[in-house]
């Protein structure tokens, strides 16, 4: 674009707007109106495609392309010397000015620069990321990702009859991520760490919840019973070590293992939050028969246990 309007040869700056001076209308007759509206449809096309830090002047000078002055011509040409100054992308450093979106680009330039050691590393990268002269965004991402292996309880959490809510709250506590009583007391959030479920006999923990807890307990033990599980377990690392290494198949019985494992963990924390939150409370037996309820909805529609 440089070459083409004849700006290639001019001197370079590295400011794109003086923003001391305001734009004005122009009063008198039209400057090379057709070649500067020219010019900012070309601005427009670089800006929406390699350019976002220069859309607030675009944008101004956008406004006066029906009839342009000699002072909107002056930050066209200051504009043009800002590309030229910019014309490297690996030198350019954000601005305070500068809108969101640039600064997210540039933040991103350096930390894929950082990642692969140094900018001649990432250009290489790049590089062998093209195909047929077209560049592959997939490729790029999996080279820079990082190859970490798979948690042994991936399956457990997302089997494939497993409700998606259901995953979601169990992947977190899998993770020990909840916020549970005791780590909001830690942060000085709340005043009392005591369970809601068995009546602050204990304090509220992740392993508490799942399944220490005297009605938790009771619950996951007649979830248990009713799918017919051949052993027993109430403490949380001894149910993390059964489902994620003792239990073998990938069959119809697995998944519902995992179903039931899910499910009782999402509506455990689903009664913890509603008695803390709205004051009603629910029965071990309610929740066992909602808990039972949405386990035969999903063996039902779900064509994988027929």
């Amino acid at each position: 674009m440089l070459r083409k309007y004849d700006y290639y040869d001019r001197s370079k700056l590295l400011v794109s707007y003086d923003y001391n001076k305001k734009l004005l209308p122009n009063t008198g007759r039209p400057v090379e109106q057709l070649r500067y509206s020219k010019i900012i449809g070309s601005h427009m096309y670089v800006m929406s495609c390699t350019r976002p830090d220069i859309a607030f002047v675009v944008g101004m000078l956008s406004r006066f392309t029906s009839n342009p002055g000699k002072l909107h011509w002056d930050v066209v040409q200051r504009l043009m010397r800002y590309l030229k100054g910019t014309t490297d992308i690996w030198q350019v450093v954000a601005k305070p000015g500068d809108s969101w979106m640039w600064k997210q680009l540039i933040r991103t330039r350096d930390k894929a620069m950082a990642l692969c050691g140094g900018e001649n590393n990432l250009k290489l990268l790049i590089s062998s990321c093209c195909k047929n002269s077209k560049l592959r965004i997939s490729a790029i991402y999996n080279a820079l990702l990082h190859s970490t292996n798979e948690v042994q309880w991936t399956k457990v959490v997302w089997g494939r009859l497993n409700i998606p809510k259901h995953s979601f709250i169990s992947c977190l506590v899998f993770q020990d991520r909840l916020l549970t009583k005791d780590r909001l007391y830690r942060r000085g959030i709340i005043n009392s760490n005591l369970c809601s479920l068995c009546d602050g006999a204990c304090s509220e923990s992740r392993n508490h919840l799942f399944f220490e807890c005297a009605f938790s307990c009771e619950v996951w033990n007649s979830i248990m019973d009713w799918m017919d599980f051949n052993w027993r377990a109430c403490h949380w690392h001894h149910v993390l070590e059964w489902f994620t290494v003792r239990q073998r198949g990938k069959g119809l019985k697995q998944l519902l293992k995992n179903l039931a494992l899910t499910a009782t963990i999402y509506y455990i924390w689903r009664e913890r939050n509603v008695r803390i939150f709205q004051q009603k409370y629910r029965s071990t037996t309610q929740l066992i028969r909602e808990i039972e309820t949405d386990i035969w909805i999903t063996i039902l529609n779900n064509p994988l246990a027929r």
